[in-house]
């Protein structure tokens, strides 16, 4: 009985110091949950349109695996795909290292060469996005969001390919809509967070979660 009862309070205190930067968690609270990626996209990338159509279950998380015999497969946080046909692989990462410019490369290829069947032109490849929300900002130069799409270099024109890799600054504190988005994806209980889409998922887990959680014992 008393390795239950600590079995119980290390699983509840490992929950209640859980925050959106934790991917795990952060995959749980996005689960299939259309609203909140609505959400962070708009404010990410500065729309205000955003209709998603598929947020993937985190249960069967989105795995893609490498056509390569014993090539490398990545395991995504949230896989999200618009009406539009565009796909999302938002990634949250709290070292620097897990934020490396090859990982976002490969990550966005992964994505790319699952679009097109045989006999499909290259031309409709279509947009696709990967987004890191890093901890802290990995970029160092103190904005809150830093695009990296292809430019001619010679002319700065962009190179059009759809191809976007995205980073967010999650220690940005600023009174705008990321500074409230990164509050809240730092903060550990939905007390105080800015958005209800947000605020919602983290106390289900954290409060209806954790009773459930303790009736079990």
């Amino acid at each position: 009985m008393a390795e239950t009862i600590q079995y119980k309070e290390e699983t509840l205190r490992i929950l209640d110091e859980l925050c959106l930067l934790d991917d795990d968690f952060m995959t749980m609270a996005f689960d299939e949950n259309i609203k909140a990626t609505e959400l962070l996209l708009n404010i990410v990338l500065k729309r205000d349109d955003m209709e998603v159509i598929r947020v993937e279950k985190h249960e069967v998380q989105k795995e893609m695996k490498n056509p390569l015999v014993g090539g490398r497969g990545i395991r995504l946080d949230v896989y999200a795909k618009d009406y539009g046909g565009r796909t999302y692989d938002i990634e949250v990462q709290q070292s620097d290292s897990g934020a490396d410019v090859h990982r976002a490369r490969f990550n966005s290829a992964m994505l790319d060469i699952r679009m097109l069947k045989a006999g499909d032109k290259f031309s409709d490849l279509n947009e696709s996005y990967v987004i890191f929300i890093t901890r802290n900002d990995v970029v160092g130069a103190g904005l809150p969001i830093y695009h990296a799409d292809r430019v001619f270099k010679e002319t700065g024109a962009d190179f059009g390919d759809g191809n976007h890799i995205v980073y967010v600054n999650g220690s940005y504190t600023a009174d705008s809509p990321i500074g409230r988005l990164m509050h809240d994806f730092r903060s550990q209980t939905a007390d105080g967070m800015y958005y209800s889409e947000l605020a919602d998922q983290v106390r289900f887990y954290k409060e209806i979660g954790n009773c459930e959680t303790s009736s079990q014992f």
